[in-house]
């Protein structure tokens, strides 16, 4: 089942979040770049230690039975710093009064 669904994700090429069991670490922002028999293999970006504005590309093959989670972001929307939030309405005016 989940080589079905790391197929499906290699042909959508979206990117992905990976827990590997062994090394107890996330991979963040990770594109499947292939699957071959019980092989994956992801690419990501990691900035570099002395200069954060410039990053290091990464390859890893990494076995199937040490991937124990997989997650995608399904849709995101920008924040909208203007939307101001709804004016305090007026005891008053409550569809449902306090008792």
């Amino acid at each position: 089942m989940l080589q079905r669904q790391l197929y499906a994700l290699t042909a959508e090429g979206c990117e992905v979040k990976l827990f590997l069991r062994d090394q107890h670490r996330w991979i963040d922002a990770a594109i499947i770049h292939a699957v071959e028999s019980d092989l994956v293999t992801i690419r990501y970006r990691l900035p570099k230690e002395n200069s954060p504005s410039e990053h290091n590309l990464w390859e890893e093959m990494i076995r199937l039975d040490s991937i124990g989670s997989i997650s995608r972001k399904v849709t995101s929307r920008p924040s909208a710093p203007n939307l101001r939030a709804s004016q305090p309405v007026a005891i008053e005016k409550n569809l449902y009064p306090l008792a």
